[in-house]
């Protein structure tokens, strides 16, 4: 099979990607130094878009936007417009074209560039003509973001990828090779000697590659172009374009806080030396993925996430107390809840009183002024000297409690509904992958959900704002009598229970 046509034969498996959002990318770089412009309006440039999915969830979320999707695969370009339409958003144009011919005078310039999955899977001349569109159609204080695969954890990747190439090298049929090169990896395991890291290493890889879908292994293992990168070199590699590194999309890769003392003073003495401090970095945790932010180099970029900038972002956090009656206006320590099962604690009554009141008003998002205000309003016994030393230190609180995901900052607002209406909606979009096998949604501010069985994924598809709370349970108790199915709970506690999930999770929309 042609690699060419490897995207038309084999669809890549359709996915949204939280982190990849104009509001997350344009707040990473603001905190970095880049003086992004007011994103409600801005110009979105997605390579290697696939189905368009991604993409769709921007546009939708970000209604003043203008989004442009381009693809080498015809069908997949197709379904970019069939979706487009179905979701019923005007804002996302999707055109099937090469790279190589990559028109800037007929598409423009753009604030944000997107090209995920595709760097590290293209000849060296089309990652050129990737660097060359960054260069020149980012706007002056644009964003680029770019995942590639790195170096050193692609070392051992790499030689799951050549058993698997090797193995499977004279098959055609995709799905025959995918199935040979995974049972080449699991006679490899079991000749390997049962103390050896061989085993173990074999073991954990193929656990890792059993939970992707076979068209992914298809497309990234089995490419024919599969190049990683050492960060150092990627960095060398986009300056030859007058281009810059700014910091990673998802800031927690780089938390500090999970290596050992003696790591982080090590790291620490490199001081401003960010390009030694990240490959060290990258030595440590046998980095094997990299999504990395890029922009102008004549930008000032400032490598260590500046607290003062927070003023200009908007802050929202879930992290929710779970000490019992925590006190939250003295030094007393605070267990808190972050996200994925995560716990840390707190005992500054700034922060505890900042997470508490954000984690009740969640999903929403508020200017950091306004929550200033509302900490101060808390203490107004405190001398001015001193709640100004406080909120100081509020801000590198959630600076660094950001790069572990226990706090969001973003640079939009989309709009979703913070009630549950007499006639609940759930977004277009959202409706539209839970009615297309998606196992997960995604809310207004990019947030996911998964679906946990398909009595929920029916209320997702019925609550399409004509039927009131009323009728939806009365649609989910015909919908379960015919799948012969429970959902645990009496019907009326199902869909009260559920729409609140959808209300937290950013799906409800007027």
């Amino acid at each position: 099979m042609s690699s060419e046509f490897a995207y038309d034969a084999v669809a890549y498996p359709s996915f949204v990607f939280p982190h990849i959002r104009p509001d997350r990318l344009g707040a990473i770089a603001m905190l970095h130094g880049v003086d992004v412009p007011p994103i409600d309006n801005c110009r979105v440039l997605e390579l290697g878009c696939g189905d368009g999915a991604n993409l769709i969830s921007i546009a939708y979320s970000m209604p003043g936007s203008q989004c442009i999707g381009l693809d080498l695969s015809i069908e997949r370009i197709k379904e970019a417009k069939q979706i487009a339409e179905v979701v019923g958003i005007s804002n996302a144009d999707f055109h099937q074209a090469d790279v190589m011919e990559f028109d800037a005078e007929r598409f423009g310039r753009f604030d944000f560039i997107i090209a995920h999955g595709l760097f590290s899977w293209v000849p060296d001349f089309v990652r050129e003509k990737i660097l060359w569109i960054y260069s020149n159609c980012l706007e002056p204080n644009g964003v680029g973001y770019i995942s590639y695969n790195a170096y050193p954890g692609w070392h051992l990747r790499g030689f799951i990828r050549d058993a698997m190439r090797f193995q499977s090298e004279l098959i055609s049929d995709p799905a025959e090779k995918v199935e040979s090169a995974m049972n080449f990896l699991r006679f490899l395991k079991e000749g390997a000697p049962d103390d050896s890291f061989l085993k173990s290493f074999l073991d954990a890889e193929i656990e890792l590659s059993e939970d992707r879908p076979p068209q992914n292994l298809f497309h990234d293992e089995l490419s024919d172009n599969n190049q990683p990168f050492y960060f150092t070199k990627f960095v060398e590699f986009a300056e030859k374009y007058g281009l810059q590194y700014i910091a990673e999309s998802e800031p927690a890769s780089a938390f500090e806080r999970r290596f050992p003392d003696f790591v982080r003073q090590a790291l620490e003495r490199l001081g401003d030396d960010y390009l030694r401090r990240e490959q060290y970095a990258d030595f440590l945790k046998a980095r094997r993925f990299r999504s990395s932010l890029i922009c102008h180099k004549d930008v000032n970029i400032n490598h260590r996430a500046d607290r003062n900038r927070i003023d200009r972002l908007l802050v929202a956090s879930m992290s929710r107390p779970l000490t019992p009656n925590a006190k939250l206006d003295d030094d007393s320590t605070v267990t808190f809840a972050g996200p994925a099962e995560s716990e840390f604690t707190i005992n500054h009554p700034f922060v505890k009183t900042a997470l508490s009141f954000l984690s009740e008003r969640w999903p929403e998002r508020f200017t950091y002024q306004a929550l200033e205000n509302i900490v101060s309003e808390h203490f107004p016994n405190y001398g001015e000297e001193e709640k100004q030393a406080g909120l100081q230190l509020l801000k590198g609180y959630l600076v660094e409690l950001f790069h572990s995901t226990a706090v969001e900052f973003r640079c939009f607002a989309p709009i979703f509904l913070l009630h549950i209406s007499e006639r609940p909606k759930v977004s277009n979009f959202a409706r539209w992958q839970a009615g297309s096998g998606y196992d997960y949604v995604n809310g207004m501010t990019g947030a996911s959900m998964g679906i946990r069985d398909e009595m929920a994924r029916a209320l997702l598809l019925a609550a399409d704002g004509t039927r009131t709370r009323d009728e939806l349970v009365s649609e989910c108790s015909r919908v379960g009598s015919a799948m012969g199915g429970s959902t645990g709970s009496s019907p009326e506690d199902f869909v009260d229970n559920n729409l609140k999930v959808f209300l937290n999770t950013g799906l409800l929309v007027a």
